[in-house]
Formats: C-alpha cells, structure tokens, sequence
C-alpha cells in the first residue's frame, strides 16, 4: 500500500516536471516573445530546460527611439542557473549567468532624456556574471549627422549582484577587457555598490595603444573634427561615494595632430573632446611623458550615475590637456 502511494506520488511529481519543461520549451518563447510596452518588443527562441539550468537560444530586445536614446541587444544563447524556490515565488534569483554572442547598440538623439517616475528597481540577483566575446556600438545622432563608436572582444565578469537586502548593500567586482575600433585596448577594474541609496564605486581604468583615426568614425560626421596620432597610453583611477566624486588621470600621446573647426555647434560630449583636443595640440608628441589631472566634483540633480563619472572623467582630462 506505502509502496504504491510512494509510486503515485513519485509518477505525479515526474508528470508535473514534464509539463513544466514542455511549458517553458514550447510556450516560453511565445510568451515571452511579442510586444513589451510602448517602442519595445523583445524576442525569444528555443528554452531548454535540466534541472539545474535554463537556456534561452537566440534573444532579442529592442526598446526606445532613436530621438532620445534607443537600446538593441541580442544573445545567441543565455544559459541561468536558477534558485528555483525563489523564481516560482516570482524572485528571479540565480545562482550564475553565462551569455554568449552578445551584442547591443545603443543609439542616442538630440532630445531631452523622458522623464520617469522614480521607483525601486525590482528584486532579483545573480551570483556570478560572464559574458565573452561580446561587442557594443554607440550610435550618435546630431544634426543631421551619425557617427559610432564601436568595442569588440569584450570579456566580462561580475561577482554577486542584485537588488535584495544583502546584496545591494555588498559591493559587486567587475572586469572588463575590450578592444576600440582602431586597436586601442581597454581595462577596467571596478567594485561598486550600485543599487545602495548613495551608489558608492572605485574605478579603474586603462587604455593602450590607440590609433586615434580609428575614433573619427564619431568625430568626422558629429563635429567635423579629425583625430591623427596614437593615444599611448591613458590611466585613470575614480572614487565616489553620495555626492562626491574625485578623479586622477595620466595622458600620454605619440604623433598626435587634430584638424579642429572652431565654434562649430558640437553635441554636449563631442563638445568637451573638443575643447579638450583644441588644448592637447600644443603638444603634438608627448613621447614618454605623462600629463597628469585631477578632479574633484559634486553631483548635480537629477544626474545619473554614468554621467557623474563621465564628467569626473572629463574634468581631469581637460586639466591634463591644459598642460604645455
């Protein structure tokens, strides 16, 4: 009798897992494939299911407008290694994440950013992040005119990352490694709390041997500006925390020349490399030199986390730029 309901129960246990892969393996790519809300859709192929995985084949998610900023990202293959008590409570916990073949562009127009109502991102986390071989273009749209910025060979991994009580209060390592169009490589070291109510980050950043003509792809058509020359090499080291961030650079150039026109209408980025540039050709070949910059800033309202940085970034550079 025992023997028999351990039978019964064990077969309904086996039909139910059944039904759920045939469900995630037939269904889930039409439910998760089709519209996501106003300029998104998003795209899934075959999920195949063991019970220690789930792998989604050929992704796609395309969301925004070209007029204000636009995202395009696809995967040849994401494969999730689930918390699955968690994720059928609705908590989309993993435990690690591989993607392979990813790709994403983003593109990015002259209007002001929509506004969107602040919220608390959803919960969810991911114990370790990889992706290899993946590449990124930025898209420019000004004035008529598009320029790119492309990566490719991009490597990277993250440890434990995630909006839930503990993790958003852990701070999350991050290795990137990537190639510029025009052979630069690119290195950053980063550990950040990025979900804390005071996102709090240490950056470092590394690129070598760069020919600068492989970046006028951007400049050329943005700003009519032409870059000649090889960044050698470019240290930066970042550190914030609330609304405070400081920022150490060291510049170095061989060869470098620029044809610049003055008081042209730039867009607000090409408009600091710019001014930046306009200084840095008064020393066309710095050879083994260092030109050293340091900056000290406060957040503005309303800025995002990226654009702190970049503008830590920017204020540095320029006072490496100023020197003769």
């Amino acid at each position: 009798m025992l023997k028999n309901r351990h039978a019964r129960r064990t077969l309904i246990a086996l039909i139910t897992l059944l039904g759920v892969y045939l469900g995630l393996a037939f269904l889930g790519p039409k439910l998760w494939s089709g519209r996501c809300g106003p300029n998104c859709y998003r795209e899934a192929g075959p999920v195949f299911l063991t019970p220690f995985s789930v792998t989604i084949r050929n992704f796609s998610l395309t969301t925004g407008d070209e007029e204000h900023a636009r995202y395009e990202i696809t995967a040849r293959s994401i494969s999730l290694r689930p918390r699955w008590l968690k994720l059928f409570g609705g908590r989309p916990h993993f435990e690690a994440a591989r993607v392979d073949g990813f790709a994403m562009k983003l593109t990015e127009g002259d209007a002001p950013p929509n506004k969107k109502s602040k919220s608390d991102p959803p919960e969810f986390f991911v114990g370790d992040l990889r992706l290899g071989g993946a590449r990124f273009t930025y898209e420019r749209k000004h004035a008529g005119q598009r320029g790119h910025l492309r990566f490719t060979d991009i490597d990277l991994t993250t440890g434990a990352i995630g909006t839930d009580d503990k993790a958003k209060f852990e701070a999350t390592p991050v290795k990137l490694t990537a190639r510029m169009e025009g052979g630069g490589r690119v290195a950053i070291d980063l550990n950040a709390r990025f979900f804390r109510p005071e996102p709090e980050l240490k950056l470092r950043l590394e690129v070598t041997k760069h020919d600068l003509k492989g970046s006028n792809a951007y400049f050329l058509p943005i700003d009519e500006l032409r870059l000649r020359g090889e960044l050698s090499e470019a240290r930066a080291e970042v550190r914030g925390g609330g609304a405070k961030l400081t920022t150490s650079l060291a510049l170095r150039f061989r060869g470098f020349d620029v044809d610049f026109k003055p008081g042209r209408e730039r867009s607000g980025f090409s408009a600091f490399l710019g001014d930046l540039l306009a200084g840095a050709i008064f020393k066309k070949d710095t050879g083994a030199a260092f030109h050293p910059g340091y900056s000290a800033i406060t957040r503005l309202p309303e800025e995002s986390p990226v654009a702190f940085v970049l503008r830590g970034l920017k204020e540095a550079t320029l006072e490496a730029a100023r020197q003769k």
